[in-house]
This record gives structure tokens, sequence and C-alpha cells, in this order.
């Protein structure tokens, strides 16, 4: 008898409690901040860069089990110089797995704005305003007495040289990147258009190989000595070159998503990494400055271009965040919102570049309604 009772009694107690425990919140799972390694990262964790982890909780419940996200490959935010979050869900293109190097296709383009500001900063290439023509000696066969001689690097980094054709008909990998473009008669006055070309952007790795000459020294050493290297980014890949190895500026980049956020914090911190200043002050501000305004929005996404760098409006619960972006074919962003003190890097992979645009809404939706003001 008092066995049952004894049993009666635990019963109605734990009957109490589950009741009790109806109304009440499970507690929210922590994540471990990202592992300190030897690239440079300083970490935390997200809570303490005021980041809303019950949201990340689910985010990351969606990237790993909704079929409808899964061409997004990994995640990686970065708040206030720190590194809060690294994730890999999905496998991707070229056997792309956990660890691997993937493809930056034209957030390369945002690095190449990088490397003209320091070749500027040592005197390599004068200004801006220098013509294409003095930094292509070797273009004996071009009329650039047809407006071509007006063309010059800002011209360049804003994709405005005027030259016919367009991104789909153009060649992206010719014998020679800058004959290729230049061969090509204008259609518009330089720096009147906008228009998107990757093989405009590779013609700025010839004109930098001749501003290099009188230093002796390759493209590839001198973005590796005085770019990758002063970032702590030991380990990348040139996965598309020209006929001679050298880089190809428009898109051949291959890097970790941790080395691809670091874009963004230069972008942030004025040029800085870990108290180096890494590019001038004055060329990340001319360089992620808006120099095209789209109206309507370019690929109906995008609002402006500055130097190789798209800007954005986005806009969540409301609020509006102005948004510096980094861009690569099939779904590769870095992601800059300066007034948060937030780089967001994704990269994923779309099919024919259809729906290419869904990480940008993903952003919006999710992980900016995360992210809680400094």
């Amino acid at each position: 008898m008092v066995k049952v009772k004894s049993l009666a009694a635990f019963l109605l107690l734990l009957v109490i409690f589950l009741g009790s425990c109806i109304k009440c919140k499970l507690p929210t799972p922590e994540f471990l901040p990202p592992p300190v390694t030897d690239d440079g990262w300083q970490v935390s964790s997200l809570s303490a860069q005021q980041i809303d982890v019950s949201k990340i909780a689910r985010i990351d419940n969606i990237l790993k089990n909704d079929t409808s996200f899964s061409n997004i490959h990994t995640l990686t935010i970065v708040r206030n110089g720190y590194l809060i979050f690294d994730e890999f869900y999905h496998a991707g293109p070229f056997g792309y797995h956990k660890g691997d190097l993937t493809t930056m296709q034209s957030v390369t383009k945002s690095f190449t704005s990088l490397v003209a500001g320091i070749a500027i900063n040592h005197g390599l290439i004068k200004d801006v305003n220098q013509t294409a023509q003095s930094l292509l000696p070797k273009l004996t066969t071009i009329n650039w007495s047809s407006g071509k001689d007006k063309i010059t690097i800002r011209h360049i980094l804003t994709m405005s040289a005027g030259f016919a054709g367009n991104e789909h008909s153009d060649s992206l990998l010719p014998a020679h990147f800058a004959r290729y473009m230049f061969s090509k008669p204008l259609a518009h006055t330089p720096g009147t258009v906008f228009d998107y070309r990757t093989a405009l952007t590779n013609t700025l790795g010839d004109m930098l190989t001749t501003a290099l000459l009188p230093l002796h020294l390759s493209l590839k050493k001198f973005m590796d000595s005085l770019l990758f290297q002063p970032l702590d980014i030991k380990k990348y890949q040139w996965f598309y070159t020209d006929k001679v190895g050298e880089p190809e500026l428009g898109g051949g980049l291959f890097l970790a998503p941790r080395d691809m956020a670091k874009l963004g914090q230069l972008v942030l911190s004025h040029g800085r990494w870990n108290n180096r200043q890494i590019v001038p002050a004055k060329w990340m501000n001319e360089a992620t400055r808006e120099y095209f305004h789209f109206n309507p929005r370019y690929w109906g996404e995008l609002d402006g271009y500055g130097y190789l760098f798209w800007h954005r409006a986005l806009v969540s619960n409301g609020k509006t965040f102005q948004a510096v972006i980094a861009l690569g074919y099939g779904g590769q962003y870095v992601v800059i919102i300066p007034s948060l003190q937030v780089v967001i890097a994704i990269t994923s992979w779309f099919p024919e570049d259809k729906n290419w645009q869904r990480p940008l809404l993903f952003i919006e939706d999710y992980l900016l309604p995360a992210i809680n003001p400094a």
C-alpha cells in the first residue's frame, strides 16, 4: 500500500512538472565561436556581438534541412571586426567540399580594385585618370585616335569604357585580354554609359603588368606580397590564368570563405587589417563610392556601381540598410553593411545563374532581423 501511494505521488509530481513546462521555452542553443587559426581573424560569439542566437538557430536549421536553400553552400558572418560564424552546409561546383577553396567568380573583381589602389599608392600608376593607352605600349595596331585614347583607368574600373558588344558576346579568355578588348569599336563616349564587362576587367591585368615592369615583378607576386600575405591569406588559387600564367582578374580566384570575408572587413576598416594599413583609406573610400546609379535596378537587384564594387539598399522589417557588395556569378557574395558593422559572406551555386539573387533575399528576410543594433 505504501509503494502504491509513493508511486501515485511520484506520478502526480511528474504531471505537475510536465504541465508547468508546457509554457516554458526550451533553451536557445549557443553556437561556439569559429576556431582560431593562423589566418589572422579574432573570433567571438554571436551573443557577444549582439546577434540573436535563436534566429541564427532557425537560419542554421533552414540551411541544413530546407531543400529550397540547398544551393547555398557556406555562410560566414563578421561583426565589429570579429569572425562570429563560419559554417559549411552543402557541397558545390568543382567538387567543392568542406575545407576546400571555393570559386569567387566576379568577387575577384573587387579584389582587383584593391590591387589597383595599391599600385597607385606605390606610384606605379599615376592615378585613375591615367590613360589606358599609356599602359598598353605594345598595342601599336590600335586606332587610338578613334576616341580610345580618352579611355582611363577610371573608365575601366567603373565599367564605362564605351566598347561595342556586351558581356554575353565577349570572349572571357582570349589570347591577349587588352588587344581583344581595344580592337572593338566604341559605341559610347567613355565614361557616359555603364556596361558590365568581365573582359574589360581582364584588360586591367595587362595594364598592371606594364606598370610593374620597373619592379621586375609578376602580377602574381605583386598581389601575393602586397595583398594576400598582409591579409594572412596563405591558401588561394588562380583557377583561370592567361597563356603566360598571369591571373584572370575578372573571376579566376579561389579562396576559403574566411579569407573571402576579409574583403568586406577591409571596407569597414578603411583598408586596415590587424592594425596594418593594407590598402590606402582614401582608395577604399573612392572604390566603394557610387559612380553609377541604376533606376530601374541593374539586373533587377542592384542599385549602383563603384570601382568594381556594387551597391544595394537592403530592406528588412521596414528598415533600409545601405550595402556595398562584391558579387560573383552563381551566387557568390560579400555583403558589407557599414551602419551595422557587419560583413556577410555567402558562397552558393545556382545553375545557369538562375535565382542568383536568392542569397540577397535570404539576407533581407532572415539574417538582418537577427542582427541587433550595436
